[in-house]
C-alpha cells in the first residue's frame, strides 16, 4: 500500500490542475530532496508550494478549485475508508482520525456537527483544499450533488471576494476566526453512504493511520538522543523534551503520534541505552540508578530485568518479529506523557 505524505498530497492537488511537479517545486523554491523526504515536508514549504500553484494557475482560489476535482481514490486509503462509513457523521470522524497522522503540523478535530482545523498560519489554500475535498467526497458518498454546509469559518484574512466560497459551500464564510470549521446540519450528518460496507470499513479504519503515517526513523533517533541527554529528568519529561526541540508539548505530542511513537516507551528505551553505556563504563549501580532517575539500585535492577525480558521476546521467532536494531520496534501511537519517578517504573 502506497503511503500518502503531506508533500505527496500537495503534489497530487497540483497534478489535478495540470501543474508540472518540477516546475512547481522550482517556483516555490523548495528543495527537491525535502519534497521527496520520507517524513513529508515542513508546513512552511507546503505553503510555498500552494503559493506557487496559485501563481502558476493564476487562480487566487486554487485550493477550492483543486478540492472540487478530487475523486475517492485521490487520498489513498483515506478515500475508501471514508466511503465505507455508514453515514456522513461517521465519515467526518474518519477524517478527524486519519488526517492528524498525515498533517502533524495542524490540529484536526471532530466537533458535534462537523470538523475543525487549526493550522500554524493563516494561508488559505491548504484549508480550502481540505474543506472542498471533504464536501466533494461527501456529495459523492451520500449521492447528494447539491449538499451544502450550514457554516464555514476560516483562520485566513477575508479575500477580495467570497463568491467562490458561497458558490461551493452555499453560505457566506466567516474569516479571521480562531480556527477553521466546516459544519453540517444534523439532518445531513445522518445521510447514509451508498458504499457502506461494515467489514471492509473495520479493516480500513485499522489500516488507514499506518498507511499515511510518515516513515522517519531519524525522528525517533533524534528524540532518543535528546532524552538521553535530559536524563535523569528532574522535571516533566515531556515539557523538557519539547523545550529541547524548541516546540510546545501539544505539538510534540502530535508529532510523536504522527510517527507512531509512544512517549513513555521512548523514555524507557533512552534509559535502557544509557544504562548499557554506563555499565560498560564501569559505573556503580548507585551511580547508574541516579543517572537514570531511579531512587535506588533495587529499582534499577527491576528495570534491567524488565529490559532483558523485552529483548528476549524481540529475538524470539514469530510472525511479527522484524529484527529491528532497537526495542523501539514495538512503539504504538498515543499522546501519553511522562514525568520523573522515584519508584521502579520509568516515567
Amino acid at each position: 500500500m502506497t503511503r500518502l505524505r503531506a508533500s505527496s498530497l500537495v503534489l497530487r492537488y497540483a497534478a489535478l490542475l495540470g501543474v508540472d511537479r518540477d516546475e512547481l517545486v522550482r517556483v516555490a523554491q523548495v528543495d527537491f530532496e525535502a519534497v521527496d523526504a520520507p517524513d513529508g515536508i515542513a508546513w512552511s514549504d507546503g505553503m510555498r508550494l500552494w503559493s506557487a500553484m496559485e501563481a502558476l494557475t493564476a487562480d487566487p482560489f486554487v485550493g477550492l478549485t483543486a478540492g472540487r476535482r478530487v475523486e475517492l481514490d485521490f487520498m489513498g486509503v483515506l478515500g475508501p475508508t471514508f466511503a465505507t462509513s455508514p453515514n456522513l457523521r461517521a465519515g467526518l470522524g474518519i477524517v478527524a482520525h486519519v488526517l492528524p497522522h498525515l498533517l502533524p503540523h495542524a490540529r484536526v478535530e471532530l466537533v458535534p456537527d462537523g470538523l475543525s482545523y487549526e493550522s500554524p498560519g493563516t494561508e488559505r489554500h491548504g484549508i480550502d483544499s481540505m474543506f472542498a475535498t471533504v464536501l466533494t467526497l461527501a456529495r459523492v458518498c451520500t449521492r447528494t450533488p447539491d449538499l451544502r454546509v450550514v457554516s464555514v469559518r476560516h483562520q485566513a484574512r477575508r479575500p477580495s471576494t467570497t463568491a467562490p466560497y458561497v458558490e461551493l459551500f452555499g453560505v457566506e464564510p466567516a474569516f479571521e476566526a480562531a480556527r477553521s470549521e466546516l459544519r453540517f446540519s444534523d439532518r445531513d450528518l445522518e445521510l447514509r453512504f451508498g458504499g457502506h460496507e461494515p467489514t471492509a470499513h473495520t479493516l480500513l479504519v485499522a489500516l488507514a493511520p499506518q498507511a499515511v503515517r510518515p516513515e522517519n526513523p531519524t525522528f525517533a533517533r533524534e528524540v532518543l538522543n535528546a532524552l538521553r541527554h535530559l536524563l535523569p529528568l528532574e522535571e516533566s519529561a515531556l515539557e523538557a523534551l519539547a523545550r529541547e526541540r524548541g516546540t510546545s508539548t501539544r505539538t510534540l505530542q502530535r508529532q510523536l503520534a504522527a510517527h507512531g511513537l509512544r512517549f513513555r516507551d521512548l523514555v524507557e528505551e533512552a534509559r535502557r541505552q544509557l544504562c548499557r553505556d554506563l555499565v560498560d563504563s564501569g559505573r556503580s549501580p548507585l551511580e547508574i540508578a541516579r543517572a537514570l532517575g531511579y531512587s535506588d539500585p533495587a529499582s534499577l535492577a527491576r528495570a534491567r530485568r524488565r529490559w532483558q525480558r523485552s529483548e528476549k521476546a524481540e529475538r524470539r521467532p514469530g510472525p511479527d518479529r522484524r529484527g529491528v536494531a532497537t526495542s523501539t520496534a514495538s512503539l504504538h501511537p498515543t499522546n501519553g506523557s511522562s514525568s520523573r519517578t522515584t519508584s521502579g517504573s520509568p516515567a
